[in-house]
């Protein structure tokens, strides 16, 4: 037996992805990431193989080759879940950075409130089952901005057995250190991001936040960046990826040598940009491309199980467009290997979270899991004698074969319908079901946080409300 499964060819060679990291490098070295931070410099103009030239870091090839050898053999240390598995199975994630949600009572796009997010949150966790992952969906609007990311992971953490959700864009050093202490509660991994601005600089409230906690305990880095092409990148994808990869192994490698005694990971990508409107793009053919680029520039540098961060849409609301984007993109991103998709539920790129989007998303990346576990060739499917007695029998409905196989191979969707006109009368529309849907999982919702962690942070909460408002 044969498992045949649909899979894109490679866009890029091995060759080509050297002579790309070639020239990253190159850059690095001749040009530089760009440090304002006295601390940062300081450290660095200490180390060997680093030379300082007005401000731009310059770092000798060897060093940073040596921090991404580090990398690969670390990422190669870890599990890989898809090896041997006989089936596919594609992780929905739901992302917490926006600020406002569509009420799918009202259909009003409003900003997120604390009571919406203890509502969206027992739905997610609810979903659990569907394959979503996630916390809190959103930021909530109704607290101070140094409360925002502390009230959505506190929610989070209640309400949901990921635990967790910090997506606010700010968050204030003095938000950190009760997020800090949160995370022990919880027992969960504090990473901490770091990200390279376009062109080649590292600075922000992000890098200045990593400092601090240079040092502490249990904290961990993570680097990334978003290049944009013809703004703050080069048009050309290659080029936009070389300089993709400059920025972020640069900074890797620079937080490498601040933070020795600390976990740092990267990951890379670049985005495109739509010159009419003046906005980054997802879910366009353009950002298809670039996630295709940023799964083989990822895996060369050691990573095995990619999120393409393919499910997203420039569409404010769920309709013609953020359907098509969002099952174009999920698609494309399964037929390249991904097993992870993130932004499930988004819409206007990441600033509108919609639960009969999450519910439809759910459907698109469902069928999408049936689509890339292809089928499976078994030289006894070929038997004479299935095709004589079906054709004896006028049919092959009642055959064994059928009753046998009919839920291995046929895909029964949750929200779509395969009805024919005349078996539709009197039905429910779609947006009903999915309101149903939403209705009727936020009513499954039983998660219970152990009484001794939710007491424990209920008190960091209460502490944060008082010394940060």
């Amino acid at each position: 037996m044969r498992k045949v499964a649909p899979r894109l060819p490679r866009i890029l060679s091995d060759a080509e992805i050297e002579s790309m990291h070639e020239t990253a490098l190159r850059v690095i070295e001749e040009v530089g990431i760009r440090v304002d931070n006295k601390r940062a410099l300081n450290l660095l103009s200490r180390r060997d193989g680093v030379t300082i030239r007005e401000h731009r870091v310059c770092i000798e090839p060897r060093l940073v080759e040596g921090c991404v050898k580090e990398h690969r053999r670390y990422l190669e240390s870890m599990p890989d879940r898809m090896v041997n598995s006989d089936r596919v199975e594609i992780i929905k994630h739901v992302s917490g950075v926006n600020r406002f949600i569509l009420d799918p009572n009202t259909d009003e796009i409003r900003p997120v409130t604390v009571k919406d997010l203890v509502e969206l949150t027992k739905l997610v966790d609810a979903l659990h089952s569907w394959g979503v992952r996630g916390a809190a969906p959103g930021v909530p609007q109704d607290v101070p901005p140094q409360l925002q990311a502390i009230t959505a992971f506190w929610i989070g953490s209640k309400y949901s057995r990921c635990g967790g959700g910090t997506g606010a864009t700010s968050r204030p050093l003095q938000a950190e250190e009760y997020l800090y202490e949160m995370y022990k509660i919880m027992e969960k991994p504090f990473s901490l991001p770091v990200y390279a601005v376009s062109p080649l600089s590292l600075k922000g409230e992000a890098f200045e936040i990593a400092l601090h906690f240079v040092g502490r305990e249990g904290v961990s880095f993570s680097v990334s960046s978003m290049p944009v092409m013809g703004m703050s990148a080069p048009i050309s994808f290659p080029a936009a990826f070389v300089l993709a990869m400059a920025e972020v192994i640069g900074v890797f490698t620079i937080m490498n040598l601040i933070a020795e005694s600390h976990r740092v990971t990267f990951s890379i990508n670049a985005h495109p940009f739509d010159m009419t409107y003046g906005n980054i793009v997802f879910g366009s053919p353009e950002h298809n491309l670039c996630d295709l680029i940023q799964i083989e520039v990822n895996r060369y540098y050691g990573h095995k199980t990619i999120s393409t961060r393919s499910i997203r849409s420039m569409a404010a609301r769920p309709g013609v467009q953020a359907q098509a984007e969002k099952a174009a993109s999920a698609i494309v991103g399964a037929l390249a290997g991904s097993r992870s998709f993130s932004s499930a539920g988004l819409l206007a790129l990441d600033e509108v979270f919609s639960a009969e989007q999450l519910i439809i998303d759910c459907e698109i990346v469902d069928y999408t899991t049936r689509f890339v576990e292809g089928f499976s060739f078994d030289i006894k499917d070929l038997d004479f004698d299935i095709i004589k007695e079906g054709v004896a029998k006028g049919n092959f409905i009642t055959h064994r074969t059928t009753l046998k196989n009919l839920r291995k191979v046929y895909w029964t969707p949750k929200l779509f319908e395969h009805k024919m006109f005349r078996q539709r009368e009197g039905e429910m529309t779609t947006k009903e079901n999915v309101q149903k849907i939403i209705k009727e999982k936020i009513a499954e919702y039983d998660f219970k946080l152990e009484e001794g962690k939710e007491r424990r942070l209920d008190e960091i909460y209460k502490k944060a409300c008082k010394f940060l408002i």
